[in-house]
């Protein structure tokens, strides 16, 4: 039997009369909605979502709202006040399809624009959408993180209007339980969400509810579940970096260093080369070789931030750090470090040298010598006096550095010094405006034997 729904229709022209119409609302679409809408009497379909005892009048109004809705005209439910009614619905425990219909029309309202989603905050759906985390059905939970989302997208006022609501304890509670495992996606995207406001960072009380579960999520088997969670846990590093610290993710972050996937690696380098590192603290390598040989593709990205943040990364962990300078070279990254030297970056060519210079200090003679191969090249082909301040001093500090700590290397930078043109740039550096290169320069030469220097005199 076809449901029947009061509708006001225009009979004759100037009069509205109430009429029963056997027409189902679900079955207009088109022109036929559109001309239903322009006489329909919305008071009554109204009443007809809150018939309670009448479920299948419910759902024709219901599906009569989703119609509106695929047709791009929510104005039209707003307009008429048809959202409350709906968001009501969401309390059908004693019906659940009819549940499920307003939770799927709240979740397409929900995917539209500010202002929609503004308008189902005002008629009360979030903290209902917050207590169906409690049902037990599948695909009520579904709509539930769906529409939570959406509405968190809006801004950063809805999405503290959602936050206050008391999502965060309930998706903690929620995750203790055994139904949790299949909405992981759906929780580690609506942390996403939360956290992705740079301009409106969470407090630090909220940033500390997220956290435990962010630890747990971490270390899921499901690749695109960690990339929401490290993308996660960039937005929150820059203002609750300690927290982070604190709660153990550094080590979670170092293991990602391994991942298969060159995103995760990517976001894992740039925010723990973001954290300080304590170098006095450093007894052993954070990294082994095996981790670091994932570097490599990182080293020769196409993207100049992310091969910043890998080698300002390993600038950092080689401070003081003999055995992770060891680890470096094992992992035969040094060819592939040097080789960005011949980039135009001037940052990236700072980088490199920091690395070189870092190793030059901190590492053994050993080290010296296994990086002496890859780096003396650069030295020969360099033209020293176009380097930029920087990239000149740390030039000519690693140019001494393994002159006074390797013997064996020695001759060969000695020779180097001899060629006329460098021994002519290093003369002019005597001279140089800047103390630290007129110092280095006067070092430098003092290894050139003295018969050269007087020939140079004269």
């Amino acid at each position: 039997m076809t449901e029947k729904v009061w509708i006001k229709w225009e009979t004759t022209p100037g009069s509205l009369t109430g009429h029963i119409r056997t027409t189902k609302l679900t079955d207009l679409h088109g022109e036929k909605l559109d001309e239903f809408i322009e006489t329909a009497d919305f008071k009554r379909i109204q009443k007809s979502i809150n018939v309670i005892h009448n479920p299948h009048e419910q759902l024709d109004a219901i599906g009569f709202m989703r119609n509106i809705i695929s047709e791009k005209k929510v104005e039209v439910l707003i307009t008429n006040d048809l959202i409350p009614p709906l968001i009501n619905c969401l309390r059908s425990y004693n019906n659940p399809q009819v549940q499920y219909e307003a939770i799927v029309a709240t979740r397409n309202i929900s995917e539209g624009t500010y202002n929609h989603k503004n308008h189902l905050i005002t008629a009360g759906a979030v903290p209902r959408l917050i207590q169906l985390l409690s049902s037990t059905e599948g695909n009520i939970l579904e709509e539930s993180f769906s529409a939570l989302n959406n509405i968190a997208s809006g801004s950063s006022n809805l999405r503290n209007i959602v936050v206050g609501s008391g999502l965060l304890k309930y998706l903690t509670v929620f995750m203790k339980k055994t139904i949790a495992k299949p909405y992981l996606k759906k929780i580690s995207n609506l942390y996403l969400t939360i956290c992705s406001y740079k301009s409106a960072p969470l407090s630090k009380a909220n940033a500390n509810q997220i956290l435990p579960t962010l630890f747990y999520l971490i270390d899921s088997v499901e690749e695109c579940i960690v990339h929401d969670v490290i993308e996660t846990l960039f937005y929150l590093q820059s203002d609750h970096q300690q927290m982070m610290i604190d709660n153990g993710f550094v080590q979670k972050l170092l293991a990602l260093f391994a991942s298969p996937s060159t995103f995760i690696r990517r976001m894992a380098i740039a925010i723990v080369q973001q954290i300080e590192i304590s170098a006095k603290s450093q007894k052993r390598a954070l990294l082994n070789a095996e981790i670091l040989s994932n570097f490599s593709d990182l080293l020769l990205s196409k993207n100049m931030k992310t091969k910043r943040n890998t080698l300002c990364f390993m600038s950092k962990i080689i401070v003081s750090n003999p055995a992770q300078i060891k680890a470096l070279i094992d992992a035969n990254l040094i060819p592939t470090i040097v080789e960005n030297l011949k980039e135009a970056d001037i940052r990236l060519q700072n980088l490199v040298s920091l690395i070189i210079l870092n190793i030059t200090e901190s590492g053994t003679r050993t080290h010296i010598l296994a990086i002496f191969n890859e780096y003396s090249q650069y030295l020969r082909d360099m033209k020293i006096r176009s380097l930029e301040l920087q990239l000149l001093k740390r030039t000519l500090q690693i140019m001494l550095n393994i002159m006074n700590r390797s013997r064996e290397r020695r001759p060969e930078v000695i020779h180097m010094i001899e060629d006329p043109n460098m021994r002519n740039s290093l003369e002019l550096f005597r001279n140089h405006q800047n103390v630290e290169i007129r110092k280095l320069a006067v070092s430098i030469l003092q290894f050139i034997p003295k018969n050269l220097q007087k020939k140079k005199l004269q």
